[in-house]
C-alpha cells in the first residue's frame, strides 16, 4: 500500500517564492556594491562633524564641500579612496587655474586702475563760428636791420679775423647789437661759436633787440579779414617777443589775460590789445553772439572770409649767416590764449610766392561726468585707510581741468603752458637763469 501525500498546489508557489527571494538576496548585495562611491555619504559626514575630534570635523567639512562643490576637479580632492596621486596633481591644476584666473583679474584691474577714463572720439558738426580763429603769428627770417649791424661782416672780423672791436663808441655799439642778436640766430654754423661777451644778458635786452630788429612797416604791406578791405595791419598784429626775436601776432589774448601778474614784469615785450575777450573762455567758448568780440571768429569757409596778408622783405637787409641760409618768413598757428612756440611747429612762406593754407579745427570737449573724478590719485599721506578705499574709485582722472589746475606764470591751464613753464622753472632751477622768451621771475637773468 502506497501512502502518498496529498497534492498540494502550494508548493510550487513556495518554491517559486524562495527562488524570487533567493534571487533577490543575490541583487541586492550587487546593487549595495555597486552603489558605494568614493565620495563620502551624508551620514559619514555628520558624524565625523559630530563626533569626530578636531581634525577629523575639519576633514568632514572639507569633504562635503569636494562633494558638493560644482568646480572642477574640487570634487576628486575628498574622495576617500582616490590615491595620494591624483588628488596632488588636482591640486597642483586647482592652484595653477587659481593663479592663471587671479593674474588675468589683477592685469584687468590694474589696467582700469592706471587708465579709468577712455578716451573716444565722436565726430559732431560745430559751426565755425563757435570756435575762435586761430592766432596767427609771423617771424620774419631777417633778423636785424643793416643800418644797425651788419652780423656776417662783423661775425667775420670777431671770430676769423679775431679784431679787436671796441676802439670806439660806434664800433662798440654794434658789438652789444651783434651779442644781443647772437640770442635769436638759428643757423648751425654758430653752434660751435668760442664764448664771447658776458654770460648773462642786460636788462635792457628787449628794448635792444627791438631797436635793431624789423619794424612793423618793413614787414606788412596789406592785410585783410573777413572780407574787410579796410582793415588796419597795424591795429591787428601787435609785436610778440619769442625765441625767433621780434614777431607780430594776431587774434591772441593780452599779456593780462595769458600771465600771471607775478609773470608781468618791466624788460620784456608782451602782446597788448585792445580789446579784451569778455565775451570767451577756454572751456564754455563764446557766451554771446555778437560777432565783434575777441578773439575773432570767421562767419564762415574759404578765402573770403580767412585771413589775407600781403608780406615783403628788403634786400639789403638779407643776412645767410644768422637765418640758416633761406629768406622768407616763418608762420606759427596756435591757440589765442596760448605763447607762440615757433621752433616746434610752422611753415615757410618763401619770397615772391603765394601760400593758402587751409585750417580744419579738432574740437575735443571733456565730459561733464568727469568732474566729480579727483583729478590726480590720492596718497596714504593725506587720506586714512578708510578715506583711501571710499575714494579710491574717483581719484584716477589723471588730468586737470583749466580751473583746478594753477600755474606760476600763466593763467590759462594747458598742455603747450605747463611744459612751456616746467621747462623754463627747471632752467632756473638747474642754471640760475632763462632764456629771454621765456617765462621767468622779475628776478631771473637772462
Amino acid at each position: 500500500m502506497i501512502n502518498r501525500k496529498p497534492f498540494s498546489p502550494i508548493s510550487p508557489i513556495k518554491e517559486n517564492s524562495a527562488k524570487e527571494s533567493h534571487l533577490f538576496l543575490d541583487v541586492a548585495p550587487n546593487l549595495e556594491i555597486d552603489g558605494l562611491s568614493d565620495s563620502p555619504t551624508e551620514k559619514e559626514v555628520r558624524q565625523k562633524i559630530r563626533s569626530g575630534r578636531f581634525r577629523t570635523a575639519i576633514w568632514g567639512f572639507f569633504s562635503d564641500y569636494c562633494n558638493n562643490s560644482t568646480i572642477h576637479g574640487v570634487r576628486y580632492l575628498g574622495e576617500k579612496r582616490r590615491p595620494w596621486t591624483e588628488r596632488v596633481w588636482w591640486i597642483v591644476v586647482f592652484i595653477f587655474s587659481i593663479s592663471a584666473c587671479s593674474l588675468l583679474i589683477w592685469s584687468s584691474w590694474k589696467k582700469w586702475d592706471d587708465t579709468p577714463v577712455i578716451v573716444t572720439f565722436a565726430d559732431k558738426s560745430t559751426f565755425v563760428w563757435q570756435i575762435p580763429f586761430p592766432a596767427v603769428t609771423i617771424c620774419p627770417e631777417t633778423k636785424v636791420k643793416t643800418e644797425y649791424l651788419n652780423f656776417t661782416k662783423v661775425f667775420k672780423k670777431i671770430f676769423k679775423d679775431e679784431e679787436n672791436l671796441t676802439s670806439t663808441d660806434s664800433v662798440f655799439r654794434r658789438q652789444t647789437y651783434f651779442e644781443t642778436i647772437l640770442q635769436v640766430c638759428q643757423s648751425e654754423k654758430l653752434l660751435n661759436t668760442p664764448d664771447f661777451g658776458n654770460d648773462t644778458a642786460s636788462e635792457d635786452f628787449s628794448d635792444q633787440l627791438k631797436e635793431i630788429s624789423l619794424p612793423f612797416e618793413d614787414v606788412f604791406a596789406a592785410c585783410f579779414f573777413g572780407g574787410d578791405w579796410s582793415m588796419d595791419c597795424d591795429y591787428s598784429f601787435v609785436p610778440i617777443l619769442t625765441e625767433e626775436g621780434f614777431c607780430f601776432t594776431f587774434n591772441t589774448l593780452n599779456a593780462s589775460e595769458i600771465y600771471n601778474p607775478s609773470a608781468l614784469h618791466p624788460g620784456y615785450e608782451y602782446p597788448i590789445q585792445e580789446s579784451e575777450s569778455k565775451d570767451w573762455n577756454l572751456e564754455e567758448g563764446y557766451t554771446t553772439l555778437d560777432l565783434s568780440t575777441h578773439p575773432q571768429r570767421a562767419l564762415g569757409d574759404g578765402v573770403r572770409v580767412g585771413l589775407y596778408i600781403l608780406l615783403k622783405a628788403s634786400e639789403k637787409d638779407f643776412d645767410y649767416l644768422c637765418s640758416e641760409m633761406m629768406q622768407g618768413f616763418k608762420v606759427h598757428l596756435h591757440s589765442p590764449d596760448e605763447i607762440p612756440q615757433i621752433a616746434r611747429q610752422f611753415f615757410r612762406v618763401p619770397l615772391n610766392q603765394g601760400i593758402m593754407v587751409s585750417v580744419k579745427p579738432s574740437m575735443i570737449t571733456t565730459s561733464e561726468g568727469l568732474r566729480a573724478y579727483n583729478p590726480i590719485r590720492l596718497t596714504k599721506r593725506s587720506l586714512h585707510f578708510f578715506q583711501m578705499f571710499t575714494n579710491s574709485f574717483r581719484s584716477r582722472r589723471q588730468c586737470y581741468f583749466n580751473h583746478e589746475r594753477q600755474l606760476k606764470f600763466f593763467r590759462n591751464y594747458t598742455q603747450k603752458n605747463c611744459e612751456l613753464e616746467c621747462f623754463s622753472l627747471f632752467m632756473i632751477k638747474e642754471c640760475g637763469c632763462a632764456k629771454f622768451y621765456m617765462p621767468r621771475y622779475a628776478d631771473t637773468p637772462i
